[in-house]
């Protein structure tokens, strides 16, 4: 009995694990190429790891199975301050793109199909429906 309840909870825990994660891309120009070749549209995520609104989605809709599986139909794309000044590069690029889309605060939230924005909206998003029913309200 006592092997039987160690049983169900391994197997009762390892379907909660979920090791797929999104399919970032840091680097928008190569983003653009890539979604030319597969025709897919592009959701930009601007971000931060200093931001708590920013934490709570990449936290509560990020890292949920029912949102890694619909961000297979975009090209993701992370711009995201990890507040590292000391990759000069990457805090440089992540500056250039808030300044090219004029963000002003962040989380936002930018959809491109075809080099042509369709949508943006920043907020803080709880749960995947609520993020991908804004997300497909821009189709």
């Amino acid at each position: 009995m006592k092997y039987l309840i160690i049983l169900i909870m391994i197997f009762g825990l390892s379907e909660n694990i979920n090791d797929e994660t999104i399919d970032w891309n840091t680097n928008l120009e190569s983003a653009m190429e890539l979604a030319d070749s597969e025709n897919k549209p592009i959701f930009i995520y601007f971000g931060a790891d200093w931001c708590a609104p920013c934490r709570i989605t990449e936290n509560q809709v990020f890292s949920e199975s029912k949102f890694i599986e619909f961000s297979k139909k975009y090209i993701m794309v992370k711009i995201y301050d990890d507040f590292n000044k000391e990759n000069k590069k990457g805090f440089d690029y992540y500056q250039e793109k808030k300044t090219e889309y004029k963000i002003t605060s962040i989380p936002v939230f930018v959809i491109v199909n075809k080099k042509v924005e369709k949508g943006r909206f920043s907020g803080i998003f709880h749960t995947p429906m609520e993020l991908i029913n804004k997300i497909n309200s821009y189709k």
